[in-house]
């Protein structure tokens, strides 16, 4: 069964606080000053960390059970969709197969059929599409609220000031040299998967080449 891990993950970024999860480089921090004042705030002095979001789907058991059971109830739909594609594919095989063989009147009736049949198909598939993603949003949203708090807890208990999302700071371009050993992808799964257990879930596998 497919999970379209990009609209998860998406979604699931967007609800990550702000002051934890950025995409791009901490720069060195300096005490603010007001005119007559001492220091409003003093530097902050931590660590840096980043998280690879695009695995939690697959890796946080509550994500993975939700989002599977969104695909379980819309799994004969698509599967439905994946029927009609190969009818057109058939179709299409037909009738140039039988160019130049069959009468013309009879490849114009079928070039209308094949005509008609994706138009059905892009309608049914972009309504399907649109109804399957904002099921899924719905579902995973307790979730995303819970890795909110979650992940702010984390930063604290660690001394993190800044943990970077991995995926989206990679294609901002913004990492020139990503150290391995900050890369705390496979911990806070661990952790949040063992704060939040799902009944019969197996442990997710480590990433090949993450963090620790």
């Amino acid at each position: 069964m497919k999970i379209r891990n990009w609209l998860a993950t998406a979604a699931l970024v967007a609800a990550l606080p702000a002051a934890a999860v950025a995409q791009g480089p901490a720069a060195p921090t300096t005490p603010r000053t007001t005119p007559g004042s001492g220091a409003v705030g003093g530097p902050a002095d931590g660590k840096v960390a980043v998280l690879d979001t695009s695995v939690f789907v697959e890796k946080i058991q509550e994500l993975r059970s939700r989002a599977e059971s969104v695909n379980k109830k819309y799994e004969p739909r698509y599967k439905e969709m994946e029927a009609m594609q190969a009818q057109m594919k058939q179709l299409d095989a037909d009738i140039r197969s039988q160019g130049g063989v069959a009468a013309p009147d009879k490849l114009r009736t079928m070039a209308e059929q094949l005509q008609t049949m994706q138009t059905n198909y892009k309608r049914r598939g972009e309504d399907l599409q649109a109804e399957y993603n904002k099921e899924l949003n719905t579902t995973l949203q307790p979730i995303q609220a819970k890795l909110g708090e979650f992940v702010k807890d984390y930063a604290s208990k660690r001394n993190i000031v800044l943990i970077l999302d991995l995926p989206g700071a990679a294609q901002a371009g913004t990492i020139a040299y990503l150290n391995p050993a900050i890369d705390v992808t496979d911990e806070f799964i661990a952790e949040y998967n063992k704060a939040h257990p799902v009944p019969g879930a197996a442990a997710p596998a480590p990433r090949p080449g993450g963090g620790r």
